[in-house]
């Protein structure tokens, strides 16, 4: 992971979520349901943005799970969700970390390398 796009760095989803999740007495989902959310970076963080609600959550590389803090993924009966993260992510992190400033550092599921390294390029990062 390069040191300027951010993810949980390990802490996990489910300590996360447990953290949370007790203040409103729920129950701590147990099961995975078996529907994927793309990651995607906002910011320089790697988050999931709820395909149920405007929520958006922090992912993590090691815990590749979503549950949304807002909606409780209650629309999959409150089960975890799977997180897919690009196959060129690495790669990703790279060309967004050349840019100064964290809110340029953005990508969503779909972007090519070459549009990110085009962008680079018209605002003269590199």
């Amino acid at each position: 992971m390069i040191k300027d796009i951010r993810t949980t760095n390990g802490i996990g989803q489910e300590k996360l979520v447990s953290n949370y999740i007790m203040k409103f007495q729920r129950l701590m989902p147990k099961d995975t349901a078996d529907f994927i959310v793309k990651a995607e970076i906002n910011h320089s963080r790697w988050i999931c943005k709820c395909p149920w609600c405007n929520g958006a959550e922090i992912a993590d590389k090691q815990d590749k799970r979503f549950f949304c803090l807002s909606c409780f993924n209650e629309s999959i009966g409150g089960k975890w969700a799977k997180v897919e993260f690009p196959k060129d992510a690495e790669e990703i992190e790279v060309i967004l970390s050349e840019r100064p400033m964290e809110e340029n550092r953005n990508w969503m599921h779909g972007e090519s390398l070459a549009k990110l390294r085009q962008e680079n390029k018209e605002r003269k990062v590199v």
